[in-house]
């Protein structure tokens, strides 16, 4: 179990303990922003074909 943040602030009256703070407050993304840039970009373009495809007809 993670320990409460308000316990952190009274702590934290230095810079190198609000660094820390703000390093274990971030999180992590569950896969390289490369893949969220290539997937966003599939997406659209199967968007695009769809769009340009139904007016075709």
């Amino acid at each position: 179990m993670k320990p409460d943040l308000k316990s952190y602030w009274l702590v934290s009256s230095s810079i190198s303990a609000m660094i820390t703070l703000a390093s274990e407050i971030t999180r992590e993304l569950p896969a390289p922003p490369v893949f969220f840039g290539v997937f966003t970009f599939v997406v659209m373009s199967l968007f695009l074909y769809l769009v340009l495809r139904l007016d075709r007809d």
